[in-house]
């Protein structure tokens, strides 16, 4: 009979995934909090805005594709929170492996 493994302990495999998920959400949120992303971003919007409020009611295409724009740079920093939210979820499970007896 096997030993059953402690559901907070984590393989090799996992750690190592862990690990890199940890990089890439301290990467994430270096990011998300440096004064140049920040400005970029809130110029970029600022530009999307400026440029909705400016163009003529019958250009839908052009409305459709700010719109667009809009998402994509929403998707883009939301995406960067969501690899940060990860990166920190990753450390708490590495922390509960190390609670549990686990090597990292």
């Amino acid at each position: 009979m096997t030993k059953a493994r402690h559901p907070s302990l984590l393989s090799e495999t996992e750690i190592n995934l862990r690990r890199e998920e940890i990089r890439i959400g301290k990467a994430a949120e270096q990011l998300l909090e440096s004064e140049i992303f920040k400005k970029v971003a809130g110029e970029i919007k600022e530009e999307i805005v400026s440029e909705f409020w400016d163009a003529p009611l019958r250009d839908d295409d052009g409305l459709v594709k700010l719109r667009l724009m809009a998402k994509a740079v929403q998707g883009f920093t939301d995406r960067l929170a969501d690899k940060a939210a990860t990166g920190k979820l990753a450390e708490k499970q590495l922390d509960d492996h190390r609670e549990a007896g686990g090597s990292v």
